[in-house]
């Protein structure tokens, strides 16, 4: 079975953007990456897209990004800004 490097972020765009070498470095040694976003950071969108065009077109990007390296992403439906502080979210 192949181990799996699994990193976690606040919005889509983190994970990949402080520790892409490393996942990247790990994807090819053979381990399966998996980019986990608790929200897909919708409501730093562009003047010329909304936020719910904003949300689809970042999880598109954090699908790519995985995908690029043969694994996952998982972005979690909660809203930018408004991750509630309870045990589920926790876990």
């Amino acid at each position: 079975m192949a181990k799996t490097v699994m990193a976690i972020g606040a919005h889509v765009g983190d994970v990949e953007l402080t520790c892409g070498g490393v996942l990247a470095t790990y994807a090819l040694k053979g381990y399966q990456i998996v980019t986990v976003a608790l929200t897909g950071g919708e409501r730093g969108n562009p003047p010329h897209l909304t936020v719910e065009e904003y949300r689809k077109q970042k999880e598109e990007e954090a699908a790519d990004f995985a995908g690029v390296l043969g694994g996952k992403a998982v972005v979690l439906p909660y809203v930018d800004g408004e991750l509630p502080d309870n045990e589920e979210v926790r876990y």
